[in-house]
């Protein structure tokens, strides 16, 4: 269970020095998505990637509880354009800031096509090197 543990923080622990990235503006601005192109690693054929969501309003998880930002570890499936979430942590505050106020379960979620115009695909293509 330790090393488990220990994989989990290795994967998603963001560097002080995170180097955030804007890739796209929700079409009624009320979000903000980053990426972090430094935080690429190699997941066997895959890449996996920390990219960033900032809301302007606070959005209501359980108990009541307000988050402004989600950061998230995504494995990316260049070639078939499809994701999946490994990990996140939603904040208080924008840019990952603050205090959790929810981790997810660290069982990795099911993979997803990209959708091909959306602030996903531009974090895709970070991810993928296709910009």
């Amino acid at each position: 269970m330790r090393v488990v543990l220990c994989f989990f923080f290795a994967l998603f622990t963001a560097p002080a020095w995170a180097e955030w990235v804007e890739v796209g503006r929700g079409e009624d601005q009320s979000s903000i998505a980053y990426a972090d192109p430094t935080a690429i690693t190699p997941v066997g054929e895959n890449v996996s990637m920390l990219h960033l969501w900032n809301l302007r309003t606070p959005e209501t998880i359980s108990a009541g509880k307000k988050y402004l930002s989600i950061r998230t570890r995504t494995e990316f499936n260049c070639r078939e354009e499809k994701t999946r979430r490994l990990i996140y942590e939603a904040f208080a505050g924008n840019m990952a800031q603050g205090e959790v106020m929810v981790t997810s379960d660290p069982a990795p979620g099911d993979w997803k096509p990209v959708p091909p115009v959306s602030l996903m695909r531009n974090i895709w293509k970070v991810a993928c090197g296709k910009q």
